[in-house]
């Protein structure tokens, strides 16, 4: 306890990251450096969002709110265990996993996850997906992941409840060559299938709009959502500060739960698709 209370009473980030990265790096191949926690924390607290009203009570500082949910983000502990490393309550910590969350995802569009949206935007990222094996006139790689949650509760539970049998929410994420996420959509409950959610998605317009112009996780369901977010614009930020993508190990891909859908009306416009399909085996074909 006496090593929680000390970390408590400190404000100096130097003094708290080395053994809050320790403990992350334990477990998983989460990393974030000094100069990276203290770039996140500068970005949130513009307009102070997360500090606290006052001091009183041994208030929790910005510095240790962000470390809290960073912890809690790499290492999928228990909300209580998280808490305890900083000697705060549950609920509390709850309350801080939520208000971080929520901050960090609002800079999505603002800064760190955004769609290319003029000509020359466009032309880089078709050269970047063509360096890497001659595929031609792509802008982003575009699919759906299936988050797990805890039941919402309610009425309206079920429709969490996906295919697999699981509560989940059904989150569309596109990136470009480099993995950066360009887009992320993350409000849909794990029964959508993955052509509604494109269906009615923001991108879907603006693809139709370029279109005819060049023709003529154990927190509530809000919180996740907003937990889903933040962790692609901090997914960016690390991309950022030149940080490599993790490896996927094959213990990660055994933790990785693979939903396989039918797409509704399976055999619609089977010709059209196969015509398709044959243009890209011409094309790759007559690469080699």
């Amino acid at each position: 306890m006496m090593y929680n209370n000390k970390i408590r009473e400190s404000s100096d980030i130097e003094n708290i990251i080395l053994p809050i990265g320790e403990m992350m790096n334990s477990s998983t191949d989460f990393d974030y450096r000094k100069i990276q926690v203290r770039f996140i924390v500068d970005l949130i607290l513009i307009g102070d969002r997360i500090c606290s009203r006052t001091d009183w009570n041994n208030a929790v500082s910005p510095e240790d709110k962000v470390l809290l949910t960073l912890r809690y983000y790499a290492t999928g502990s228990m909300l209580i265990v998280c808490g305890d490393f900083i000697g705060i309550h549950k609920s509390t910590a709850s309350r801080i996993v939520k208000l971080v969350s929520h901050n960090i995802a609002i800079l999505r569009s603002q800064f760190f996850v955004n769609f290319p949206n003029n000509e020359n935007d466009f032309k880089k990222v078709k050269q970047d997906f063509y360096n890497i094996a001659k595929f031609p006139t792509v802008i982003g790689a575009l699919d759906c992941t299936h988050v797990k949650i805890k039941s919402p509760g309610g009425d309206n539970a079920e429709v969490y409840r996906n295919r697999k049998n699981f509560f989940s929410i059904n989150v569309q994420t596109i990136c470009d060559a480099n993995l950066k996420i360009q887009d992320i959509v993350a409000r849909w409950p794990g029964s959508s299938h993955d052509s509604t959610i494109f269906n009615n998605s923001e991108i879907r317009r603006k693809l139709e709009i370029w279109r005819n112009e060049a023709t003529g996780i154990n927190v509530k369901i809000t919180s996740s959502q907003s937990t889903i977010v933040a962790t692609a614009v901090l997914h960016n930020i690390a991309c950022n500060f030149g940080e490599s993508v993790p490896r996927v190990t094959t213990k990660i891909e055994s933790l990785i739960l693979i939903t396989e859908f039918n797409n509704p009306g399976e055999g619609i416009g089977r010709n059209a698709a196969n015509i398709t399909r044959n243009k890209f085996l011409r094309y790759f074909n007559n690469l080699i």
